[in-house]
């Protein structure tokens, strides 16, 4: 308990020293130092990943001499490459029990030997979009293996220091970014680029303004052949903040907001503001962009602007309708874009803001089927032809059905059964997600009724719910509503929701959870594993299950870095009282390993594909 309380008092306080932006280097001492004190024993390291030529390099440490920390430089990935080189390659943990006995630690044995370091186990610090930062590293002092509780420890250290440097990637790509457009504005060269910066610029977030923007417009107008694709950038819910919270703190938020997109978007596109809480994004002319680009920019934005904003004392969470459109070639395409476009958030504002909306003119032929699969999901939403299907869950020791999972599939009347993996990315992105939603929590309430009749007995329905819809605030009301329309008890749903929905908005997601349970109902996260940085939520959110993700599962019988990953997970998450659920088990070996480390629940296509009603039932 008294190790609990000093880390969860060391993270605080890091992650204040993040959120007030203090020096770099001193935030990645604090982190090593917080590992260091509770591991006494061990020496801990910290190796930044430089992209240009594919090394690591030692930043950070304790227990790290001069000498060791200077050969510690340039060091390139590889699968053979100590622990730190193969951990950055694979992107996986990496466990070396003995560096003498290791022979990808030969050619640096006698470092390690000089610094008495005997083991050494070694995480990955990952983006949530699984970029690599670089490499935490715990080395012992005594040939060994971590015990669970210090692998949840260095995933800790691994979530703060992926944090804090992707804080520091940020800042220097702004100032990087900054000086490259002094160097244009003083350079006084014939180019576009004189004109956006010196007619100079948004005075408030120092981007581009409306009439550079506009500049950039006209004269594509005017070039043969050159077409445009642009998107108008809302933000949503900012005039609460505005009148709420006062026009200062308004101010900060929009600099903050034009920072983060500025330091994250591609080098292709160019970046405005164009007044109030409006930015506008332009992507260069056809031969510069892919058709994928402006999907992939704006769903982006749509993730940079979810993570939330300190705004001063304040913390800050805001979302955006975004609206596309692509000019046809010569003048009056380019000249409309723009109108296009504003009818684009228009649109995307109806559908519930949070998402992007393409102007429905002459598109390319992967944005028709898009756009074809969306109207053809609105037809699918208001003729009911979704489906409900039902995979069991199965009690690791006696494979008796303990609960199912409610799997939605498109029952469409041209096209036939449409696969999952088609139509959810499209429904994530419109928002149609959360009519889907709906449509599966009601059906699937209703069937248990005949499931538990033909089982003689009760278990558990589980849910996934979209984190669009979970983070609607009429989310708990609706969950009311469904169980008393179908009778359920709130004891038999339990709704499964990923790492990502905690890791963005925790304080919400706390409230949630907690409400849910309040209720009755019962909380899993879903594809446990997939982000490292929401381990420390396990302790302090109010949930019951834990799935592990079936990537990890997969190749559990012949990968033993996963099967060090999902046996430290089974121990720390029945030390917290949680029962712990294996996704993906199609094996009789997995099913073999798994219940003999303790896993509780197995799910898979080694004991059901996911079925019809009427099939489950037989």
């Amino acid at each position: 308990m008294k190790r609990r309380m000093a880390e969860l008092a060391d993270q605080q306080k890091i992650q204040d020293m993040i959120a007030h932006q203090v020096p770099f280097e001193e935030i990645l001492g604090a982190i090593t130092e917080m590992v260091a004190r509770q591991m006494p024993e061990c020496v801990v390291s910290f190796m930044m990943y430089d992209p240009s030529d594919n090394t690591l390099s030692l930043v950070a440490g304790q227990g790290v001499s001069e000498t060791y920390r200077q050969a510690m430089q340039r060091v390139v990935i590889g699968p053979n490459v100590a622990s730190c080189g193969k951990t950055a390659f694979t992107r996986e943990v990496v466990i070396t029990p003995n560096i003498e006995h290791e022979p990808d630690w030969a050619p640096f044995a006698h470092l390690a030997r000089a610094e008495s370091l005997k083991s050494c186990w070694s995480v990955p610090v990952l983006t949530p979009g699984n970029d690599l930062l670089g490499t935490f590293a715990v080395y012992g002092r005594y040939p060994s293996e971590p015990a669970s509780e210090d692998l949840v420890l260095m995933y800790r250290a691994s979530g703060l220091l992926a944090l804090a440097t992707a804080r520091e990637r940020d800042r220097k790509a702004l100032q990087d970014h900054e000086q490259r457009y002094r160097r244009l504005l003083y350079q006084h060269e014939n180019t576009l680029s004189e004109l956006r910066f010196q007619e100079t610029h948004d005075p408030l977030t120092r981007l581009p303004n409306r009439t550079s923007f506009e500049a950039l417009l006209n004269e594509h107008c005017c070039s043969n052949g050159d077409r445009l694709v642009g998107l108008l950038v809302n933000l949503d819910g900012f005039t609460t903040i505005n009148e709420g919270l006062g026009h200062t703190v308004g101010d900060q938020l929009l600099q903050a907001v034009a920072g983060r997109l500025r330091a994250e978007l591609p080098k292709e596109a160019f970046l405005a503001r164009l007044g109030g809480d409006e930015f506008g994004i332009l992507l260069g002319t056809r031969s510069e962009y892919t058709d994928e680009l402006p999907l992939k920019t704006a769903d982006t934005v749509l993730a940079l602007l979810s993570r939330p904003f300190v705004v001063g004392e304040h913390t800050v969470h805001i979302s955006a309708s975004i609206g596309i459109a692509s000019g046809s070639d010569g003048c009056e395409g380019n000249c409309v874009l723009m109108a296009h476009a504003h009818t684009a958030v228009r649109e995307a504002k109806n559908q519930g803001r949070n998402t992007w909306e393409w102007y429905a003119g002459e598109q390319d032929s992967s944005i028709r089927e898009h756009v074809a699969i969306r109207r053809e999901l609105l037809e699918a939403i208001e003729g009911d032809q979704f489906v409900v299907h039902y995979q069991p869950l199965v009690d690791a020791a006696t494979t008796e059905i303990r609960g199912v999972e409610a799997l939605v599939r498109w029952q469409h009347p041209e096209r036939g059964l449409v696969p999952p993996g088609l139509f959810i990315p499209v429904a994530e992105a419109t928002g149609q997600i959360i009519d889907i939603g709906r449509c599966v929590l009601r059906q699937a309430c209703h069937d248990m009724k005949q499931i538990v009749e033909r089982l003689g007995r009760p278990i558990t329905l589980a849910v996934n719910i979209s984190p669009v819809h979970f983070r609607r605030s009429s989310f708990f009301s609706e969950i009311q509503g469904v169980l008393e329309d179908s009778g359920l008890s709130p004891s038999c749903l339990e709704l499964e929701v990923t790492e990502g929905v905690l890791m963005s908005a925790a304080e919400k997601a706390l409230e949630q959870v907690q409400a849910l349970r309040n209720l009755g109902v019962k909380v899993a996260i879903d594809d446990f594993g997939t982000g490292f940085s929401s381990l420390s939520y396990l302790r302090d959110l109010p949930i019951n299950k834990v799935k592990i993700d079936r990537s990890f599962i997969n190749d559990i019988d012949t990968s033993r870095h996963n099967a060090a990953i999902v046996k430290g997970v089974i121990t720390m998450t029945h030390h917290l009282g949680l029962e712990v659920v294996a996704e993906g088990v199609e094996t009789e070996a997995q099913h073999e390993y798994l219940c003999a480390h303790g896993c509780d629940l197995l799910q898979g296509f080694y004991f059901s594909r996911p079925v019809p009603l009427k099939e489950l039932l037989k």
